[in-house]
């Protein structure tokens, strides 16, 4: 499952997430599956999360968040470069 990540300021992620036991789970055609990327899915568990996103009680569920991590402001920026 390929997702872009698109934020203003910040380069285009693209990334996947593969599913635990899917008979593709080892053959990404650039070699990208790695452990971490593994997930495995689950179900909606109830009413009110079904109602909160606007699914059916029972429908998979992949709970995943991507996160940035920022090192330094100058990193990015430039702004400060060789000050530290």
């Amino acid at each position: 499952m390929h997702f872009m990540i698109i934020a203003d300021g910040f380069d285009t992620l693209v990334t996947a997430l593969y599913v635990r036991g899917d008979p593709f789970e080892t053959s990404d055609a650039v070699f990208g599956v790695k452990s971490s990327l593994i997930v495995d899915v689950k179900n909606v568990p109830d009413e009110a999360m079904a109602k909160k996103y606007g699914v059916t009680k029972g429908d998979w569920l992949i709970d995943w968040d991507f996160v940035w991590i920022l090192l330094c402001a100058w990193w990015l920026t430039g702004v400060g470069h060789g000050q530290y």
